[in-house]
Parts: structure tokens; C-alpha cells; sequence
């Protein structure tokens, strides 16, 4: 009895199809996690913040500042009054936070202004200026990877539920794998080249995911860098020998340290870096024409 033959038509198993499902939109699904985290992340204001205590009560901490490259969160003074055990009235210092957005890199602190009216470091606020710039350029390519990557699913997805697999370009005048399975006399077989769209779209998507990736990682680092080393007054706390006190005592604040927002942001970045890996799982590249010879008697003609 002969072996069953194999056809083209026949339909893969469920187990099969539903792998191929998950895999086709497994870089899409990346890419708008990459983006949203990415996106919510640069618009926070927990990239940094530092702790202020009460001056006249140094162990009573009375709130939290917060700085990002497009927020930057002050508190201000607010006076109440309460009853102190005495049953006497006093006022307290009870600080409310005041927070300044803006859209335009650098807008919050510019390095050009006049040196005279400029109360932060023009150092510090070229590298969140960078900082902002790269976030925005990140963005923007993990977006237009995003486009992308919905009209490729959009198209193979139907293909994908219909047959289990994606289709991929053949010789014009041979079926799909013929020249493999048929090679020609003297053992040379006839990849035939791929010029497809999707293809081209396929390079297009590697590239936007990785350089947004890159750009939002850049980004990333540049910010976390200005924010917890060259912001005033954290050079206090690195330094040794101040004669001055304790940093705390002396500006009535802790130290500037590192928000979530941060690790967000390289979160996004690292999704959209392994998004950019997968698509070559999922669609295949342009591909000239290869005629591969092998030595005679490699292949065995029946």
C-alpha cells in the first residue's frame, strides 16, 4: 500500500492554525502596547520627584515635587490654621501642588534664555530638551510602525483563517514550491524572486519599530540622566565635604530619584524592539531571483 498523498488544499490542524493566528498578530499586538506605554508615559509627570519636609518641622514631610521632560510639578506655600493642644490657633504649612505642561521640547526650561533670568542650569536643560525630542520621535515612528503593521494584518489575517498560512510569491509559470520539489537536470533548483508589496511593507515595518525603538530608549536614558544627576540640587548629595550640613537640612528636600514613569517608557521601547524581530516571522522580505546549482550527483533523479 502506497503512502496518502499530501495536496496542497489539504487544511492544517486547529492546533496548527491557531499558532499561526497568534503569531501573525503577535507583533501587532506589541506594537500597540509599545505604543501606548510609550505615548502615556512621556505625558506623566513621575519621571522624577523629590521629597520637601516642613522647616519648622523637619521630620513632617509636607509633599512631593515631580519633573518630567513636558511637566514640572512645584509646591507652593498654603497656610491653614489649626488647634494646637493647647487649644491656642497657629498656622500650618500645608503646600499644594502647581503643575506646568507643555507640548514643545524644551519649553519648560530653555538653554538659550538669558543667563540672568535663568534660575536652572543651561546643561541640564539641553539634555531634557534632547530628552523630549527623542520621546517625540519615538512616538511618532512606533505610530507610523503601527499603521503599517494594521494593513499588513489587516491583509493576511483573512488568508491566515482561510488556509493556516501566508502566502508567498511563486514563479509566474510554476505553483508554489515546484522548483524544490522538481529541481532541474544537473541539480539546480529556481528560487523565484519576491517583489510583493507586503514584502516591501514587511522591510518598511522592521524598520520604523526599531529606529522607534531606539529613538524612545535614547530618549529614555537622556531624561533619567538630566533628571537624577544634573538637576539642582541633587550634585549636593553626590558631593563629599560640603561644610554646610546635612543637603537635606540645607534645601528642606530629599534627593531627586527616579519615577515609574521611567520604567514605562523603557518598557514600551523594549516591546517595540522585539516587534521589529518578529515581523520576519510573520512576513517575508524582498528576495531577487536565485538560481542554485549543486554538484552533479548531489540530487537524485527518479
Amino acid at each position: 500500500m502506497g503512502g496518502s498523498k499530501v495536496t496542497a488544499r489539504e487544511k492544517p490542524a486547529p492546533a496548527t492554525r491557531l499558532l499561526s493566528l497568534a503569531l501573525t498578530v503577535f507583533p501587532l499586538l506589541l506594537l500597540i502596547t509599545s505604543f501606548i506605554l510609550a505615548a502615556v508615559s512621556s505625558a506623566q509627570s513621575d519621571w522624577s520627584y523629590r521629597e520637601h519636609f516642613d522647616p519648622d518641622e523637619t521630620s513632617r514631610s509636607v509633599g512631593f515635587e515631580h519633573r518630567s521632560p513636558f511637566v514640572n510639578c512645584v509646591l507652593k506655600d498654603n497656610f491653614i490654621n489649626v488647634t494646637a493642644p493647647d487649644n491656642t490657633t497657629v498656622s500650618r504649612r500645608v503646600p499644594t501642588p502647581d503643575c506646568t505642561g507643555t507640548r514643545d521640547p524644551g519649553g519648560l526650561c530653555d538653554a538659550n534664555a538669558d543667563p540672568s533670568t535663568r534660575t536652572i542650569s543651561a546643561f541640564f536643560c539641553q539634555h531634557l530638551s534632547l530628552s523630549a525630542r527623542l520621546l517625540y520621535a519615538g512616538c511618532a515612528l512606533l505610530g507610523a510602525a503601527l499603521l503599517v503593521v494594521l494593513v499588513l494584518t489587516a491583509a493576511t489575517l483573512p488568508q491566515v483563517l482561510r488556509t493556516g498560512a501566508v502566502g508567498v510569491v511563486s514563479s509566474p509559470w510554476k505553483p508554489v514550491g515546484y522548483w524544490h520539489a522538481h529541481p532541474v537536470k544537473g541539480g539546480t533548483y529556481i528560487v523565484p524572486p519576491n517583489h510583493a508589496l507586503s514584502s516591501y511593507l514587511a522591510v518598511l515595518l522592521t524598520l520604523l519599530s526599531a529606529l522607534g525603538a531606539l529613538a524612545l530608549l535614547s530618549g529614555t536614558a537622556t531624561a533619567a540622566i538630566a533628571l537624577s544627576v544634573f538637576q539642582f540640587p541633587n550634585g549636593d548629595f553626590f558631593s563629599t565635604g560640603l561644610g554646610s550640613g546635612d543637603p537635606t537640612s540645607l534645601h528642606d528636600a530629599g534627593p531627586w530619584m527616579l519615577g515609574r514613569s521611567v520604567g514605562i517608557c523603557a518598557a514600551g521601547a523594549v516591546l517595540g524592539g522585539v516587534a521589529s524581530y518578529f515581523v520576519g516571522f510573520v512576513w517575508e522580505g524582498p528576495r531577487v531571483g536565485v538560481i542554485e546549482t549543486h554538484e552533479a550527483g548531489v540530487v537524485e533523479e527518479k
